[in-house]
């Protein structure tokens, strides 16, 4: 859409000129042509570069290089498309670190519109491939914003090939132009059709009759004089526009080089396609990063559920969770997931009583999943860490193992953890048992204070043992009854 309307614009400003400069060169020019839907305008500049523009219906041409005359006919220009990245087959690769090893490759649908008899294949090899595949049924192009490939093992595609039924307008139309790609090291590649590049060839010629400039044919009548200032629009606009992407568009994605081109014949082509007719969801679903993080979160949770049902198998469950947290571009959406997850687990594992397992599942998180969440500022991430400890608390008044002790208190916790702004009253409560344990009153008191302003039962207290000790203690007894100041 933006270069629909970049192109609109550019043939406004030109229009709108007046045209006032000298001839340099009998070539040099402005001409244009028009039919009652179709407009054609080329522009020979003195500095042999030139801009060729169509507009008609749906398509949209925007051509632009440089020119020269033949040196065997005065009277024939050569032409030569020597724009950077219009390729007929564009496509871009990013590297996703896919925990399934897979490749997703997504196709721009909306880029089928106007290609006949769009292909692909893949090899191991770099070697022509026998037969390729359509994408889509005969004169089937269903207008979907994307169409999505099966998920591909690396082993078997390290080479990748679009094609497109050559419609130039010296074609014959029998042969297909493909293009080759390298997968290198990229997990997830979109690729897309060029319509114009295949209406057009790279190098075209043009033929001055009478005074009159016909290209390939067709006449677009006589030259008319350029302004200095048309001169500058053609250059700033079409010959070399600013070609920045858009921050969002080249975040992380890479524009790849077709390691060659060729043609093949059309007899190459298999007739079973890719997509049908009846395959929508298919064709609709999304191999790109929402279905990647999607897919990866039901192979977490099988994992969990593994291990819910048997707690021995919490080592898969841990391994792929630190890859997921590995997982740079995807680290901050799998954070809280992984960690609420892992605290419901051995929330648990203390419910039944397991506290051997449950022991293993908080030194395991302590060393292996908290480094790497540690600095988040998740809401989720930050209270299942404060879950974990609240239980490892419990598992500390079971085992009275310092080292529990000192995971929770000086691993998860840490020096600046305040006792007075935490929100969960269960890890202020548990917190007041392990200090009450430890006969560390000052603590305990503060645990004791923090809990009952969060409504924690004072009966609750007085009932448990842990606190056995200081049943008979004032200041205790008046924590407990909220009327001490700690």
């Amino acid at each position: 859409m933006k270069y629909l309307f970049r192109t609109a614009l550019f043939l406004t400003l030109i229009l709108s000129l007046t045209l006032q400069a000298a001839e340099k060169s009998s070539f040099v020019g402005r001409y244009s042509a028009s039919e009652r839907e179709s407009i054609t305008e080329l522009y020979i500049l003195d500095n042999h570069t030139f801009c060729y523009l169509f507009m008609g219906g749906s398509l949209d041409v925007m051509m632009a290089g440089t020119w020269q005359k033949s040196d065997k006919d005065q009277d024939t220009i050569k032409f030569k498309d020597n724009r950077s990245g219009q390729v007929t087959h564009p496509a871009t690769g990013q590297y996703l670190n896919r925990i399934d090893n897979k490749i997703s490759i997504v196709i721009d649908g909306y880029s089928l519109r106007d290609v006949n008899m769009a292909v692909f294949a893949i090899s191991k090899e770099d070697k022509l491939p026998t037969t390729f595949k359509p994408l889509l049924p005969k004169n089937n192009s269903r207008g979907r914003i994307s169409y999505s490939l099966p998920l591909i093992t690396p082993s078997e595609a390290h080479f990748f090939y679009i094609g497109s039924q050559e419609t130039s307008q010296n074609s014959d139309g029998n042969r297909i132009k493909v293009s080759q790609y390298k997968v290198g090291d990229y997990d997830t590649i979109r690729f897309g059709f060029n319509s114009q590049q295949s209406l057009f060839q790279e190098e075209f010629n043009g033929q001055m009759v009478d005074g009159e400039l016909f290209i390939n044919g067709d006449s677009i009548n006589r030259k008319t004089e350029l302004a200095p200032q048309m001169q500058q629009e053609v250059t700033e606009y079409c010959i070399s526009p600013n070609t920045e992407e858009s921050e969002e568009d080249s975040v992380d994605w890479t524009v790849l080089i077709p390691s060659k081109t060729f043609f093949v014949d059309k007899e190459s082509v298999n007739s079973e396609p890719y997509f049908n007719e009846n395959d929508g969801e298919q064709a609709r679903q999304e191999n790109g990063i929402n279905a990647l993080v999607q897919d990866e979160k039901q192979l977490f949770e099988q994992y969990y559920q593994k291990a819910k049902k048997d707690l021995n198998s919490f080592n898969e469950l841990l391994a792929f969770a630190v890859k997921l947290l590995q997982v740079k571009q995807r680290k901050n959406v799998y954070a809280p997931y992984v960690s609420m997850k892992l605290s419901q687990l051995l929330v648990d594992t203390n419910g039944l009583a397991n506290f051997k397992s449950a022991e293993e599942q908080l030194n395991a998180y302590a060393t292996q999943i908290y480094p790497l969440i540690k600095n988040s500022t998740d809401r989720q991430v930050k209270y299942s860490v404060l879950v974990m400890a609240s239980q490892g608390a419990i598992i500390y008044g079971v085992t009275r193992k310092d080292t529990v002790f000192a995971t929770v208190v000086d691993s998860l916790l840490g020096a600046d953890f305040d006792i007075n702004t935490t929100i969960n009253p269960t890890l202020a409560y548990n917190l007041a048992c392990i200090y009450a344990l430890n006969k560390n009153k000052v603590e305990m008191l503060k645990a004791i204070k923090a809990a009952r302003k969060m409504k924690k039962p004072a009966e609750q207290f007085l009932k448990d043992a842990d606190f056995k000790f200081y049943r008979a203690d004032s200041e205790f007894l008046a924590a407990v009854n909220n009327m001490l100041n700690v």
